[in-house]
């Protein structure tokens, strides 16, 4: 097997998890979040802010990842180990992104701050261990 390939999927793999929990997550948020606090409908339209969260937020998990050394070793790695990683990293990230973009969104009152987090969390912790240890278990067997 060729390391650089398997980094590459892995690197792949995190990108697309993680824009792909913070589709779902964004939509939430519309959806669900901003219509409880401004008490009317509020539709998802993508905008400008969505494609930006899109393009950059999983660049940042990626280097989040590069450097807690998640790339490292690629073949030596156990599926619990891996589990436990992922679901230290995420906790981590999400914190960061919470306090840096989410923390001055407009709420019903601050208990959607418990709602927001939380969603923001499992999205992405449960994607990104599903393709992660996906990828780990193919590598194992071969």
């Amino acid at each position: 097997m060729n390391k650089r390939r398997q980094i590459i999927i892995y690197v792949v793999a995190d990108l697309l998890a993680a824009m792909l929990a913070w589709a779902c997550f964004y939509i939430y948020r519309k959806e669900v979040i901003e219509t409880a606090a401004l008490g009317y409908e509020v539709e998802f339209i993508p905008d400008h802010k969505f494609y930006l969260g899109i393009i950059l937020l999983p660049l940042c998990w990626v280097v989040i990842y590069a450097l807690a050394g998640t790339y490292n070793d690629i073949f030596r790695k156990s599926r619990l180990k891996e589990f436990a990683q992922t679901l230290y990293l995420s906790a981590f990230g999400v914190l960061i992104i919470f306090f840096s973009l989410l923390l001055d969104d407009i709420i019903g009152n601050y208990r959607y701050y418990y709602h927001t987090i939380s969603a923001l969390f499992c999205l992405h912790f449960f994607i990104t261990a599903t393709f992660r240890f996906s990828i780990t278990t193919n590598i194992s067997r071969k």
